[in-house]
């Protein structure tokens, strides 16, 4: 299995509707996707100070599965019109299991 892990710290100015719109094309892709074994995001639930604003939490079948899911038209449409717009900060990676 391979995990994708990535948390966004939105600009101040950013549009709530626009968010929204972001976590739900990314929902919709993730489930038209073949080698998607979870995925979910959302909004930070403010239970430490200082953590970021969003995050997603991925897990796919294989490598290819989660490259094929990066490499979407959709995804890379999504990215830039809401994520790029909206985006302060960005931190992410991706591993795989120590038993895949």
């Amino acid at each position: 299995m391979h995990h994708h892990v990535i948390v966004f710290r939105w600009k101040p100015e950013a549009d709530p509707e626009a968010i929204r719109k972001l976590a739900d094309g990314l929902r919709d892709l993730a489930a038209s996707l073949p080698g998607v074994v979870s995925y979910a995001c959302g909004t930070d639930l403010g239970m430490r100070t200082g953590n970021d604003d969003f995050g997603i939490s991925a897990v796919f079948e294989s490598a290819d599965a989660l490259q094929t899911y990066l490499d979407h038209p959709t995804h890379r449409g999504l990215v830039s019109t809401y994520a790029s717009l909206l985006l302060a900060d960005k931190h992410g990676l991706q591993f795989a299991e120590e038993n895949s």
